[in-house]
């Protein structure tokens, strides 16, 4: 049977127990439903557990609602200079957010909360354990479904997670086709204006800020791949924001970033993507990077930070005293003992390895060279 928008958004004001009709959604639900009923070739058991997203995410979206109507003072909420951590997807984003959020000197967002943003029954003294464990049961089905994410993207319910969560459930966001074939979803979200997406995780942010008594004056730490390129529009909605980028050699990351396409996709469909994974992520990251390049020359979007993969993986420690040094903030011994323990527990649990060539997925290292040409050339001492 395939999805239905109607179907889909009466029962998830069923579950919510709210009347209201989600009229915001309407049209990225139905282009995205359309994509995926002809388009992503979903198993039987793919397609359960898209349905179960889907309602996770329209019920958040109501519950949301329902308290921003209840609470009109959250418009007020204030985000400060928030973090945007982002570069090429594989170049060390998650390392810097879990550091700079290790230290205590900046809000995270934890997976459980971008995973289930809203309150369950719009009292913000409610206890959070049912979206704990939610988000528990959604990181073991990865973890049973397809394995081999943990040892290229661990899932953890309590880690730092990035903005991709909260992103989607705006219905603007390039998150989901990492999960499965949608390309007429892609098309129209490409010609969306890029500052809806945005304006709505803003929105979000304010509303955990007010369900969690959040401080205003500790930054959050946002990272997100898929904010390269955009660095205009960040600043148009966030004009205070701090700018990090990533660097990694190409070659290394595209055929990194296919391989955790291929096992993304394993979750919901049987359907073997491992060559079009490989020219997914080599055109796509190409793109975001051409953007990004222009965005420097023209000096678009402010002040970036700039982190290289070695000094990140070999020296973290010196990694952020620069950081703090660049923004003027003080890297305190507390800050600094936070980060020693962060490590010392990340080195413990680490499992797996992950192992690619580009060859696995119809590329090679001169298509990569080629593409990346210009950013090699720019960003070389980092690389």
């Amino acid at each position: 049977m395939p999805f239905a928008v109607d179907a889909l958004m009466a029962r998830a004001r069923d579950l919510s127990a709210i009347d209201m009709e989600d009229e915001q959604a309407r049209e990225p639900l139905s282009v995205l439903v359309e994509s995926l009923n002809s388009e992503s070739r979903l198993s039987v058991s793919g397609f359960a557990a898209m349905e179960a997203r889907l309602l996770r995410i329209l019920i958040n979206r109501l519950r949301m609602e329902r308290d921003y109507r209840a609470h009109p003072e959250i418009e007020a909420q204030r985000v400060r200079e928030p973090v945007f951590v982002y570069g090429l997807p594989r170049s060390g984003t998650t390392k810097l957010q879990k550091v700079l959020s290790a230290t205590g000197d900046f809000t995270a967002l934890p997976l459980w909360m971008a995973h289930n943003t809203s309150l369950v029954s719009g009292d913000r003294h409610e206890n959070p354990e049912p979206r704990i464990r939610a988000a528990d049961e959604y990181v073991r089905w990865i973890d049973r479904t397809s394995p081999s994410v943990r040892h290229v993207h661990a899932f953890d319910t309590h880690e730092p997670e990035e903005a991709n969560p909260i992103l989607e459930q705006g219905f603007r966001s390039a998150y989901l086709p990492a999960f499965v074939q949608v390309p007429g979803y892609i098309t129209w979200f490409i010609a969306q204006p890029p500052h809806l997406a945005l304006q709505y995780l803003k929105r979000v942010l304010k509303y955990l800020q007010w369900q969690f008594d959040i401080d205003e004056r500790r930054p959050w730490v946002l990272k997100n791949p898929t904010f390269l390129g955009m660095e205009p529009v960040v600043k148009q909605v966030f004009p205070d924001a701090r700018l990090l980028m990533t660097h990694r050699h190409p070659t290394a990351i595209i055929p990194s970033s296919a391989s955790l396409g291929v096992h993304f996709h394993k979750l919901y469909s049987d359907v073997d993507v491992t060559q079009s994974a490989g020219t997914m992520m080599l055109e796509g990251q190409a793109a975001a990077m051409s953007q990004h390049l222009r965005n420097r020359t023209e000096a678009v979007g402010g002040d970036i930070i700039d982190v290289g993969y070695k000094e990140l993986t070999e020296a973290s420690m010196d990694a952020i005293a620069r950081i703090y040094r660049h923004w003027g903030m003080a890297f305190t011994d507390t800050a600094r003992k936070h980060l020693a323990e962060w490590e010392a527990i990340d080195r413990a649990r680490r499992t797996g390895t992950h192992r690619y060539q580009a060859a696995d997925y119809g590329l090679s290292d001169a298509m990569i060279l080629q593409r990346f040409e210009e950013y090699i050339r720019r960003f070389a001492a980092l690389l």
